[in-house]
């Protein structure tokens, strides 16, 4: 499922994981504990000594959990007599007492006061941004308070204590040991059910603290933070997370969700979410695993002292690597993937211990002030002993000073900010975090230090000035510092300036509309951060007639997007403020339309808990939710027009997910204006079954992942330890077979399945390929490169993988035959890799054995277009492809097209003579001559020639829309044409493939091409095409007889 023409199937199953949340599971419950549940009490006690007594209780339960009874703000400004006040009352409005108050303070502080009358006087309620009130074993929920000092509303506020507390006894063993000695829990309250994403998963090392309370004006703040503050523990030296003798008690706590997170001295961290009901006493058990240790030596650069060096590990485990793209691709990510609850600080010889760890292999990187992160290797993590790992070298990265001027004055703007980051088309690093600096030289320059030795763009921005943008060339690795830091120069200009409005289906202004302004030239990511809350140039709201402006725009092309509470999104047409200063648009909303799933579970029943997702193809805005107990997923406000409805099962967590053992669905369907539909999907409408066994060379194949999918189906599983495999609930029909190992699927086999049950063994071929990447200047090897091999056979959609630590790429499976196979960022720019290396390509022949081969990559160039239209203007949208000997792509997916001016470059490209193919969707294309030099930009300008872009409509013998049939061109040369130019075009390829549309191909140049029909692993249909020149358009309906 990794070939470009299916690539999308993996960046969606990506992106879905990425963006989206997945429930947990609950643990197993427990024996009883001997301590007895907390006595409640019923009635309000009637003397003053038993009121002092609970009086007392309730400073003591405070006090457990960290408060101050002390001392606080709050406290300070009671007044006996005071007007305003907080008063707890049981559920029919009487007086309770006494009472513990939970408070948040006008900064942002918690504090905790006991009221023996159950009611806290003050002056006024400025000071209290929310409270919540205890008493009688129960808990009110927590009230925002927005003080209005003309008000008399809030002279008193009424907290009803109507939530019996919970209670919960958590056991913490060692797997075969009993209970874990000296274990740890830490825990925090979550006001809705706790979910793992893939945040949890790539915790940045820095953001060692669970979750951060976020406090909005109502003084809740994000996930219920008032209780997330006070019921909340993530320091392991926080005696409140010690269990005795493995067992740890947590009492009157507020019914809701909360996470654990457990572990011991030799104990591996366990992660479980836990739901409290009011007034439940729930025993819950957690099983940890003996882990094992790391241990090893840092190395800085010679006579410098490291500062603050921290070492942490990221888990290469099969089944998380198979979803993000081999273990390589989480190097990829360095540092962020670090687990930063886990890091080890070095000691002043740099000796370190890291652990416990999971027993697996582990890639140990670390870090230090000032210093890049680097790799340490690999390493086998046993339960129980230390592994040894090799040394860690760390180095400083390379500096260079940002001068922001004022374009019209050349005034120096010191108080701009200058931010940067890495420039790849990897779709980690197109959306990568922004890194700033605060260091000033004597100048008024921005000094930026310790940057990689990879590409990056740096940013200038100021206040009242338009944003600036600059790419910077890698230095040379072995840079060091000279005595005059390299300068780059900003000249930021006051901007252009959107003004616009915002209207209903009728014409009429809507008001309060939240607006973004986004790139128009890269509509996959303007659009998708846009549905996420993020991203963006500028966002704003209109106001009472409807009306919005944005400022200080950088010369582009924008497109406005508007949503508000009761209408479908919107989106204006894009308007070019390249040489406009200022420019008018409008954004209609449109009526809401919705969508009822109903999702039907393998037993034929509505089932719960299945992630549904449903995409706009035009906006490509996705939306997420899980169906609830009667199986239904509901969305509302969806706009018109052709959409994808993806459904996911097969785990709980991004780990079960990419375990291979998962399956999803995929529908598209059209939505009219303001329509109601309604959709059944899931196993239950299936009743078709597949099961068999994989061989090679006679023995089984086990761990082999195998994955089928047609007709709007997608399954994955692996073979176990005899081969065998096994699908249930497949709609009949015919479905391609994709068979291999870890990332590199390198087999392709069509199956036709019937109702009941179906067999399919398979032997595989032998045939494979050992491919090591190297640097040419030392024989060092390439991790974590991309490489791909294509067979003639295999239509242009090569097996894709990337390099382990020693360069590796392996695939098997391979049919006798000849492949091309290619190595470098530039082979697979989705998924980045070191660009200041040229990508290299070579022909091999595949026998019956694993053939090595080696690609050795030199210095590589880099090349710049700048693409004009048809009327000489700067055309964006266009797609830029390097070409091989053989005349294909190098990549076939295109992630960064030309911008607003027409421009767009590709690194890592080999140097020499080489061809350039230009493609936009409606100005047509150009294949051009260039010739490279080694750690040099070339530059060109470009007019690209007229092209027609072909429509074909596949029917199958019945007359009918033949799914999962793919279509190509392939000239007069033998050159197959491209299909993807985009992720808008890989989109358009997917829905063709699903649901039989029809299927664009081009722009091509006229003349005369074959076309050829065919289906992954299926026979090709072949029929002559002549492409006249006279029309923009053709278009054909065909039929695959194989």
């Amino acid at each position: 499922m990794k070939r470009p023409l299916l690539l999308l199937l993996a960046l969606a199953a990506l992106i879905v994981a990425v963006i989206f949340l997945f429930p947990n599971e609950e643990g197993a419950p427990l024996e009883p504990l001997t301590e007895p549940p907390v006595e409640r009490v019923d009635e309000p006690p009637r003397s003053l000594a038993e009121i002092e007594a609970q009086t007392e209780q309730l400073r003591e339960f405070a006090a457990s959990l960290g408060g101050d009874l002390q001392s606080g703000a709050l406290r300070a400004e009671m007044v006996a007599t005071g007007a305003a006040s907080l008063r707890a009352v049981d559920p029919a409005g009487e007086p309770v007492a006494p009472a513990l108050f939970l408070l948040r303070n006008r900064d942002h502080r918690i504090e905790w006061i006991e009221a023996p009358s159950g009611e806290l006087r003050f002056a006024d309620l400025s000071g209290v941004r929310a409270a919540a009130a205890f008493a009688q074993g129960h808990w009110s929920s927590p009230v925002a308070i927005d003080f209005d000092a003309g008000s008399s509303k809030l002279d008193r506020v009424e907290l009803r204590v109507d939530q019996a507390a919970a209670r919960l006894e958590l056991a913490i063993d060692l797997k075969g040991r009993g209970p874990a000695a000296d274990a740890r829990c830490l825990y925090s309250y979550r006001n809705e059910r706790p979910s793992q994403t893939f945040e949890d998963v790539f915790l940045g090392a820095e953001e060692v603290e669970e979750i951060e309370a976020w406090v909005d004006e109502s003084g809740l703040g994000m996930d219920g933070g008032l209780f997330m503050d006070a019921f909340r523990v993530s320091d392991p030296k926080d005696a409140r997370s010690h269990a005795q003798a493995g067992v740890l008690v947590l009492r009157d706590l507020p019914p809701s969700h909360y996470a654990l997170r457990c572990f011991s001295p030799t104990g591996v961290e366990q992660t479980e979410f836990v739901t409290l009901e009011p007034g439940q006493t729930l025993q819950h058990r957690i099983e940890l695993i003996e882990g094992g240790f790391v241990v090893g030596q840092v190395e800085g650069p010679p006579d410098t002292a490291l500062v603050q060096p921290r070492v942490g590990s990221v888990a290469l485990n099969e089944a998380f690597a198979e979803l993000v793209g081999e273990r390589q691709l989480l190097q990829r990510l360095e540092w962020s993937t670090v687990d930063g609850r886990q890091l080890a600080a070095p000691d002043d010889a740099g000796r370190y211990r890291l652990g416990p760890l999971a027993p697996g292999r582990v890639l140990v990187m670390g870090t230090a002030e000032g210093m890049l992160p680097a790799r340490a290797g690999e390493v086998e993590i046993r339960a129980g002993l230390e592994s040894q790992a090799p040394t860690l070298k760390l180095r400083a990265g390379h500096a260079l000073a940002a001068l922001v001027r004022d374009d019209e004055t050349g005034e120096v703007l010191t108080e701009a900010t200058v931010l940067w980051r890495l420039n790849s088309e990897s779709i980690f690093e197109l959306n990568a975090t922004w890194t700033g600096t605060e260091e000033r030289d004597g100048a008024g320059r921005h000094v930026l230090r310790n940057l990689p030795f990879q590409p990056i763009v740096i940013e200038a921005r100021a206040e009242g000035y338009a944003v600036s943008r600059q790419e910077y060339l890698v230095p040379e690795a072995n840079w060091s510092a000279p005595e005059e830091l390299p300068e780059i120069e900003f000249r930021l200009e006051t901007g252009r300036v959107l003004t616009g409005q915002v209207v209903d289906p009728s014409g009429l202004p809507v008001a309060d509309a939240q607006v973004r302004v986004t790139d128009a030239d890269e509509p996959f990511n303007a659009a998708l951060l846009f549905g996420l809350g993020g991203g963006g140039f500028d966002s704003t709201r209109t106001d009472s007639g409807g009306r919005f402006r944005v400022e200080h725009l950088p010369a582009g092309n924008y497109v406005a997007y508007a949503q508000d509470e009761t209408h479908a999104p919107g989106k204006s047409e894009a308007i070019d403020l390249t040489e406009l200063p200022q420019a008018e648009v409008q954004v209609q909303l449109q009526a809401a339309g919705s969508l009822l799933v109903r999702y039907i579970g393998e037993d034929g029943q509505p089932e719960a808990g299945q992630i549904v997702i449903t995409t706009h193809l035009g906006l490509l805005r996705p939306s997420q939710t899980t169906t609830d107990e009667n199986g239904e997923a509901r969305f509302e406000r969806l706009a018109a027009g052709d959409y994808n409805l993806q459904s996911i099962a097969g785990g709980n967590s991004p780990q079960d997910f990419a375990s291979g053992e998962f399956s999803l669905g995929l529908t598209y369907f059209r939505l009219l204006a303001g329509e109601d539909k309604v959709l059944e999907i899931g196993p239950g409408l299936a009743d078709a079954d597949l099961s068999g066994r994989l061989t090679e060379g006679g023995q089984p194949v086990a761990g082999a992942s195998v994955t089928i999918l047609g007709g709007g189906q997608v399954k994955a599983t692996r073979t176990d330890a005899s081969g065998a495999y096994s699908f249930e609930k497949l709609v009949p029909q015919t479905y391609t077979f994709l068979i291999g190992m870890g990332q590199a699927t390198s087999h392709a086999v069509e199956v036709a399945v019937e109702s009941g049950d179906n067999q399919l063994d398979y032997e595989l071929p032998g045939g494979g390929l050992e491919v090591f990447v190297l640097r040419d200047a030392d024989g060092s090897p390439v991790a974590g490169t991309p490489v791909t091999a294509t067979s003639e056979d295999s239509l242009g959609n090569p097996a894709f993988t990337l390099t382990d630590t020693e360069g590796k790429a392996v695939f098997r499976f391979l049919q006798p035959g000849p492949y091309h196979i290619s190595a470098g960022t530039a082979a697979m720019p989705l998924f980045g890799g070191d660009g200041a290396l040229g990508s290299r390509s070579r022909s091999v022949q595949v026998g019956s054995q694993r053939e090595r081969v080696e690609l050795r990559l030199e210095a590589g160039a880099s090349f710049r277009v700048r693409v004009l239209g048809a009327n000489s203007t700067p055309l964006a949208g266009a797609s830029m492809f390097y070409l091989r000997e053989d005349g294909q792509p190098l990549s076939s997916l295109s992630m960064k097209p030309t911008n607003s001016k027409g421009v767009a470059q590709l690194t890592g490209l080999p140097a020499g003579p080489g061809r350039i193919l230009i493609k936009h969707p409606t100005g047509g294309q150009k294949e051009f001559t260039v010739n490279l030099t080694a750690g040099e930009l070339a530059k060109q300008e470009v007019q690209l020639d007229a092209g027609v872009t072909v429509w074909l409509r596949v029917l199958d013998a019945s007359g009918q829309p033949a799914t999962g049939v793919l279509a190509t061109l392939k000239d007069e040369r033998g050159v197959r044409i491209s299909m993807l130019f985009s992720m808008e075009d890989a989109q358009a390829v997917n829905q063709a493939y699903f649901a039989g549309m029809e299927q664009k191909l081009g722009p091509v140049a006229p003349g005369r091409y074959t076309v050829e029909l065919f289906r992954l692993g299926g026979k090709i249909v072949r029929e002559e095409l002549i492409i006249p020149a006279q029309a923009p358009e053709l278009r054909r309906t065909l039929v695959y007889r194989p």
